[in-house]
């Protein structure tokens, strides 16, 4: 551990831009695990001698051996040194060569005619490369793609996904050892990352810069996230190349199975070497806040007859939590407008609805387009806490979430990764009750702050007062399988103290027991399978949720159906997707006639052994089933093919509704090069599961 300081002025380091580092520049050599601050008690860099293992380089070896040549890159700036025109890139005929003072690149006139007077900035050309993301679009694509996303996948990342996923588990590992080593800045680094898609698995790093044979000139990283930390491994067989911290004359002896963590805003270059040297420079590049968040999320709060309180609670509780105001959206009605104009002004969205909460819930779903990621908030919430561990490690207790949009944002991944569409908290705050985990069975999910993506079947208006969040969760899970509830979070709020909301309907102290009996005993009737009747030490009664499992696709037999004109691909093609069914822990079945099966016996073998096989006059007659096209997608990966048949075969065959529900009535075929193949891939491969929520999930994506 060792403080540095700088040896150079501002103006004399920007005038060693561009230059090589050499030997006589360097006053400390640094060979050994250490540590190196600034002259300010900041990190300048932490060097980890032998942190990999021979066998981690090997599996990324393929990745970097590709990377590093994939393209020859002319954009490298200071970094790639001073312009050298003796190159042959140069000498080909490149004319009317307009130097710039620094001398590092220039302007070219592309025709040495003189017929196009378009000038290009270039630099020495270097084998370097960029993997995982990046925030500009393809140079080539500019004019001829009008509406390109505002990121996207680097070409050499989206053309090799497999030898780009190769690296991936290399990468989490060092996120991890920043974790542990340099938790504040992982801190920093990490939570800007996690509201983005721009990431390289679970890391903390967006990009990796891959380079071969490239020593680089003097130079500052400037695309970089500028409260971060780059990170630095080598590979291959040479000598020398030290990377240098040129401001405080330090040189790191820098081997493959080493990791460096550097703070690359600061002068850095390298010093000559031989052999073949292959770096590899991981970051978190700093426009991919430009990119837009993972989800396009909107706050909704409804709000009646409490303009005051709505800014002294739930306003100045999302402001406090760092949520933008022009992610918000107020609620209310119309004959109210004037008592909340004052929020426009402040640049929140005010919004007109209809009366009654049930109505305006109703109301407020149909105007966003459906699957919009939704906030929902009272207008008398104080706060969101969580439940944490104290510094003892024996006990918890409750702190306010810093990060809401963090919060929202890691909400909305759980619920795309489980393939339901609400989530909820923790409806009370007890502490010893909570507890840090997520569940996925029915759980009620408390109106006054919850996380969805919009369904407007399941937000149609409720004919309960009191319980119009119960009907919610159940319309959720039914229809679904599964609801989620963050039972280490709660949501403070002061539901029956205040005036206005439903008091201004409903005033507080004036819910009699006989009335709310009467609407408990009517929602258990309606949702008997589902909902009980509880009674409190009091003798008065409440209503309770049953627990009831999430459903599970795994637990449902999945048929698949073969034509009885099939051919030798069809039959191979389902073969492939009984297999890869089978794999995934999915109940599977064939159904095929007799006559079919005696002309594959040999391939079918094996399944009919297994009872995989079954006769298909016994699920249906071919009068009955008049269509026998049947539903698939990409069998050489995964496959699904549902029965097209009509309610009342589905009724013998399904018996339950969830059963039902995993009918597909219609046909869909997709070509081989459709992105929804892919997609699905890539998800199921990441996963290791499929359900048909996730395939429908995708449909609504794509727009399909």
């Amino acid at each position: 551990m060792k403080t540095y300081f700088r040896n150079y002025t501002d103006d004399e380091l920007n005038d060693k831009l561009a230059d090589f580092v050499e030997k006589n520049d360097i006053d400390h050599y640094v060979n050994d695990t250490h540590i190196g601050y600034d002259e300010n008690g900041e990190i300048l860099f932490y060097y980890i001698k032998n942190f990999f293992n021979t066998d981690e380089i090997d599996v990324i070896m393929p990745t970097i051996e590709k990377a590093s040549t994939f393209i020859v890159s002319l954009g490298r700036g200071h970094a790639a040194g001073k312009l050298d025109m003796s190159q042959p890139l140069w000498a080909k005929g490149l004319k009317n060569v307009e130097l710039k003072e620094n001398n590092y690149h220039n302007k070219y006139t592309l025709n040495p005619e003189g017929i196009s007077n378009r000038k290009y900035k270039l630099n020495n050309p270097v084998h370097s490369n960029l993997v995982g993301y990046y925030e500009k679009p393809l140079v080539n694509f500019k004019k001829t793609i009008k509406t390109q996303p505002k990121c996207r996948q680097t070409q050499f990342t989206a053309r090799h996904k497999e030898i780009y996923s190769k690296i991936i588990p290399y990468m989490e590992r060092i996120s991890g050892e920043m974790a542990d080593s340099l938790p504040h800045h992982y801190g920093k680094q990490n939570q800007f990352i996690q509201k983005h898609r721009e990431r390289i698995g679970n890391s903390c790093y967006s990009t990796i810069t891959i380079n071969k044979n490239f020593r680089t000139a003097i130079h500052i990283d400037k695309g970089d996230f500028k409260d971060g930390i780059g990170t630095i491994t080598t590979a291959g067989d040479f000598e020398g190349g030290e990377f240098c911290l040129v401001d405080y004359k330090v040189a790191i002896n820098l081997k493959p199975n080493d990791l460096l963590f550097v703070n690359v805003h600061k002068h850095h270059g390298n010093l000559p070497f031989e052999g073949t040297r292959y770096s590899m420079v991981s970051y978190v590049r700093e426009n991919i806040k430009k990119c837009g968040l993972k989800y396009d999320y909107r706050v909704v709060i409804p709000s009646y007859s409490r303009s005051t309180i709505l800014k002294q609670k739930t306003l100045t509780m999302l402001e406090r939590g760092g949520v933008p105001k022009n992610r918000i959206d107020i609620w209310i009605v119309k004959e109210q407008l004037n008592d909340y104009l004052q929020y426009e002004n402040d640049g929140y969205r005010v919004m007109e609805g209809v009366k009654g909460i049930s109505k305006q819930r109703e109301f407020i779903a149909n105007y966003y387009n459906e699957n919009t990621p939704l906030v929902w908030f009272d207008d008398d919430c104080v706060g969101l806490y969580e439940k944490v561990l104290m510094d003892n490690k024996y006990k918890f207790k409750h702190k306010e979430i810093v990060d809401y949009e963090l919060y929202f944002l890691n909400s909305f991944d759980k619920l795309w990764d489980s393939g339901a569409n609400l989530m909820g908290v923790y409806p009370i705050r007890n502490i010893g009750w909570m507890k840090n985990r997520i569940t996925t069975g029915l759980k009620f999910c408390i109106g006054s702050h919850r996380i969805n993506f919009n369904k407007k079947k399941y937000e149609t208006a409720s004919k309960y007062h009191l319980l119009e969040d119960y009907e919610r969760t159940l319309k959720y899970f039914i229809g679904d399988g599964s609801v989620l509830r963050n039972e280490g979070v709660y949501i403070k709020h002061n539901f029956w103290t205040l005036d206005g909301g439903i008091n201004a309907i409903i005033p507080a102290g004036e819910v009699r027991e006989e009335d709310k009996l009467k609407e408990i005993k009517q929602f258990v009737e309606e949702y008997g399978k589902y909902s009980r009747i509880s009674k409190k030490k009091n003798n008065n009664c409440d209503i309770r949720l049953k627990s009831v499992k999430a459903f599970d696709a795994k637990q449902q037999t999945y048929f698949l159906f073969a034509c009885d004109w099939a051919d030798d691909d069809d039959i191979n093609r389902m073969i492939k997707i009984y297999n890869n069914m089978k794999k995934q822990g999915f109940k599977v079945k064939i159904f095929m006639y007799l006559s079919t099966y005696m002309l594959y016996e040999t391939d079918l073998y094996d399944i009919y052994c297994e009872d995989g096989i079954a006769d298909a006059e016994e699920l249906i007659s071919i009068e009955d089933y008049i269509n026998r096209n049947h539903f698939i997608f990409n069998g050489n990966k995964i496959g699904m093919i549902y029965l097209k048949n009509n309610k009342e075969n589905i009724e013998k065959i399904f018996k339950t509704e969830k059963q039902r529900n995993l009918v597909n009535n219609s046909i869909i075929k997709f070509m081989n090069d459709h992105p929804i193949i892919d997609a699905l891939i890539e998800y199921i491969e990441t996963n290791k599961k499929f359900d048909n929520k996730t395939f429908i999930r995708y449909l609504e994506v794509f727009d399909i």
